[in-house]
């Protein structure tokens, strides 16, 4: 992997951020703007902006045990945390090159005899403090259920406050597959779930602990995706939910499909758009979520090298393009399929829409990483 140094002069100060680990020796280059005599022209640019990106080949991790699945990735300062389904912690500085950071504890159990482990993680932070939400489960338990711990770094310590809610309390069957995200626009923390049997939303408290009111949770949540609480699992339906703010819009990411059987997967991430956190979230054609089969594809394998993409963290680089992180199975170089590993890629968009250009499939050959700002 190269780095490539770029300089460009924004029409602005700063940016927002929006919410295959290789060697390869350094080639950078930069470029600057011409300076300008503002006491002659009456004119004066605004501050050069340089960026460094690092080109990367998919899969940019596969993990300490050739599996990371269900990425999720944070920003703090300069450095980029990937959490991960069993609990796994990586770091990066370039958002292409990543390292195994730490663990994260099995939380305490909620029951006599609760073996289950870490799913799905998320993390946001809230405060000072940072809140991992993870979903408690294991397969074909009949009642998994949302937690969250709490640490004052990324990497821990964490202490682990239990339970959220579970199935039966929420009314939600397989309610695993969390999200949590705090709106721009009024600062509510809204926490996003479900796993194909209908995806919800409900606002959560200030500290983002336990939902704003307990006691009538069941009733609070809001349906914004999928088939709620069908009692056939067809694979029409979705899970995996991230949520995104950009030019007025929330944009729900899902993932369709089957998750977990390698070339025979089935996974694909699709995306709506709503004017509002709790929709109604639409596809381009205008149809609501509120069903199967429905959104826009965002990213799909190409069944040949890549198979099951889903399961994504999408965020923006200091250059104010967005980026999908997503897991897939691969067929590496002898030809057997593994993974579930990390994958990376770009956003395209046409009209209001995010799509993994030209054609929704991962790409397989060398491409240009994220730009961020250089550091001095």
């Amino acid at each position: 992997m190269r780095s490539r140094s770029l300089a460009v002069a924004l029409t602005m100060a700063s940016l927002a951020l929006g919410g295959c680990a290789g060697q390869g020796g350094p080639s950078t280059s930069s470029s600057s703007t011409p300076s300008v005599d503002s006491s002659s022209t009456g004119t004066s640019l605004e501050p050069v902006q340089e960026y460094v990106s690092v080109e990367y080949t998919n899969p940019v991790y596969r993990g300490t045990k050739s599996d990371f699945a269900d990425p999720f990735i944070l920003r703090e300062g300069d450095t980029f945390y990937a959490y991960t389904t069993g609990g796994e912690i990586a770091t990066s500085t370039d958002l292409v090159n990543w390292e195994m950071a730490g663990v994260v504890p099995n939380p305490e159990p909620w029951f006599e005899g609760d073996t289950r482990g870490i799913w799905a993680p998320s993390v946001t932070k809230i405060g000072d403090t940072y809140n991992y939400y993870y979903s408690h489960s294991s397969w074909g338990d009949d009642n998994p259920g949302i937690g969250v711990m709490t640490a004052p770094t990324p990497l821990g310590p964490f202490e682990d406050h239990g339970k959220v809610f579970d199935s039966r309390e929420i009314g939600v069957t397989n309610s695993i597959d969390q999200d949590v995200f705090i709106d721009p626009v009024s600062g509510k923390i809204y926490m996003y779930w479900g796993s194909m049997w209908g995806n919800f939303a409900i606002e959560m408290a200030a500290d983002g602990l336990t939902v704003k009111n307990p006691e009538t949770m069941a009733d609070d949540k809001v349906w914004v995706a999928g088939n709620k609480n069908t009692t056939i699992w067809d694979g029409s339906s979705y899970e995996g939910a991230n949520v995104i703010y950009k030019d007025g819009l929330y944009y729900l990411f899902l993932s369709q499909g089957t998750c977990c059987n390698g070339e025979s997967s089935t996974y694909t991430t699709k995306v709506g758009w709503s004017e509002s956190p709790l929709g109604p979230f639409v596809s381009s054609t205008g149809v609501d979520l509120l069903g199967g089969n429905r959104g826009d594809t965002v990213v799909t394998g190409d069944g040949t090298h890549t198979y099951g993409t889903g399961h994504c963290s999408v965020l923006q680089d200091d250059a104010g393009d967005w980026w999908i992180y997503y897991h897939s199975y691969v067929r590496d170089d002898d030809g057997v399929v593994r993974g579930r590993y990390m994958m990376l890629d770009k956003l395209s968009w046409v009209g209001d829409m995010p799509y993994v250009g030209p054609n929704f499939n991962p790409s397989i050959t060398e491409m240009d990483g994220p730009r961020l700002l250089k550091r001095s």
